[in-house]
């Protein structure tokens, strides 16, 4: 229906919202990510309307995450677009890696900062299955790639040992808290 460029930038104007009251009882700097699409990331004016809505926040870090849903048509325009976030200083991970499109062929075409490992591939950890490789290659390739890595979809004790022992950047999950609306949000833990 096209209207996923303004529902992202919507979704921007409100988390700007809800952080500058924020901003006010903490001092603590927090990230916030922002999915985008193959067809956004293509497209400059939309890139550049995101980067000057975004340019004087500071009540948040910004960062966008990839999604692997659509092929992209233009990969030059794409990697430009990418860059031009990254100048900025915004991270590009991928997120759900290994589930869509554009699989490792992703680490190849754009300097990544990071990966989100697809719920999954978590939910094998101490079962047997072919995807428990998978998983064990992405963290290996985000590894030797210097990137950070992301766990999503942690909902048990012994997949939290699985990633802590496995030197996992970040955990997110039901296992420490279903998602909440902002209000409800403690940003002291």
């Amino acid at each position: 229906m096209e209207v996923i460029n303004q529902i992202t930038l919507t979704l921007v104007k409100k988390v700007q919202k809800d952080f500058s009251q924020y901003s006010y009882q903490y001092e603590k700097k927090v990230f916030c990510a922002f999915n985008l699409t193959a067809q956004q990331i293509e497209n400059k004016p939309f890139i550049d309307q995101l980067i000057d809505m975004l340019k004087s926040e500071t009540n948040f870090i910004a960062s966008f995450e990839i999604t692997e849903r659509q092929h992209f048509k233009n990969l030059a325009m794409a990697k430009a677009n990418i860059r031009s976030l990254q100048e900025q200083g915004y991270q590009i991970k991928l997120d759900d890696a290994g589930t869509g499109y554009g699989g490792f062929s992703y680490f190849m075409d754009f300097n990544l900062d990071g990966v989100k490992i697809d719920k999954m591939f978590i939910d094998v950890i101490g079962v047997e299955d072919v995807k428990v490789e998978v998983l064990n290659s992405i963290i290996m390739m985000a590894k030797r790639l210097g990137i950070d890595i992301v766990a999503e979809g942690v909902e048990t004790q012994q997949q939290v040992d699985f990633l802590r022992s496995h030197k996992i950047d970040y955990i997110q999950g039901y296992y420490y808290s279903k998602p909440v609306p902002f209000n409800d949000l403690d940003f002291n833990d």
